[in-house]
């Protein structure tokens, strides 16, 4: 066989211009994510080890930092910190989390890394069809 050799030097590759630094995944349904933001429980959304989407605490103004706590599935750790509101509306907040060291960081990707295997699995799981007969 005989496979004719393309010239690739004109290939481009170009990719979307983000603000977003990290992955995000949603919880699944059985994580019941909260985010505790002023003390107040807040259902996350999606989240990243750079910051998450959840129900909008009431008032919640972009630009406003407040303080959060979070408690990961698969390792309970407690993460403590604070985060920026970045956007918000009646019923949607996206915010930024500050200052979170490098090995907290680490705990949240590896909590989207297995979100996300989790979600695989999920999909690839072999439908049982039970017979009436």
């Amino acid at each position: 066989m005989f496979w004719k050799k393309e010239d690739r030097s004109l290939l481009q590759i170009t990719v979307e211009p983000s603000e977003r630094s990290a992955h995000r995944v949603r919880p699944l349904p059985e994580d019941s994510l909260v985010l505790l933001v002023d003390g107040k429980p807040c259902r996350v959304y999606d989240i990243s080890a750079s910051g998450a989407s959840f129900q909008a605490p009431r008032p919640a103004v972009a630009g406003d930092v407040r303080d959060m706590k979070l408690t990961l599935p698969y390792s309970d750790i407690l993460i403590v910190g604070r985060i920026r509101i970045v956007a918000a509306d009646q019923d949607l907040a996206r915010g930024a989390f500050l200052d979170l060291d490098e090995e907290t960081k680490d705990q949240i990707h590896l909590y989207v890394l297995e979100t996300q295997k989790r979600r695989i699995k999920q999909k690839n799981k072999p439908v049982r069809i039970v017979s009436s007969s």
